[in-house]
């Protein structure tokens, strides 16, 4: 029963960190966030949703450059405000209107963070 409990625990959570949480956003809203790509760099064709989650975060630009923080309550751990790596911002249109952040979860050796979690891909709010 104990591991049954475990399998279903370990499902529901995989299955949370792969679409975003927000039930608000329309459904056309929805798809638009899971389907952008990583914009540039590296990893630039990949999935943004693959390895990281969106969550809609507060924005502010200062200098020209974005920067985010997540709220509070959001299961983003990004919560001071950070400056978003040029290479991060999706430049077409935000059909879902809210700020939204892809971000990847700190790494981890022998349980001491090593990297902490970053910006995967960024989508400005549309300025609604």
């Amino acid at each position: 029963m104990n591991a049954l409990v475990g399998m279903l625990l370990a499902v529901s959570s995989m299955l949370a960190y792969v679409h975003v949480p927000d039930v608000n956003l329309s459904r056309m809203a929805q798809n638009w966030l899971n389907n952008q790509k990583i914009p540039n760099g590296n990893e630039k064709g990949k999935s943004c949703c693959s390895v990281s989650d969106a969550s809609l975060v507060e924005e502010d630009i200062r200098n020209g450059r974005y920067w985010m923080r997540c709220p509070v309550d959001s299961p983003c751990p990004i919560k001071e405000w950070t400056i978003v790596p040029e290479e991060a911002v999706i430049t077409e249109p935000n059909r879902a209107g809210r700020p939204a952040v892809w971000w990847a979860p700190a790494v981890y050796n022998n349980g001491v963070p090593t990297t902490p979690p970053s910006i995967r891909c960024y989508a400005p709010g549309s300025g609604i």
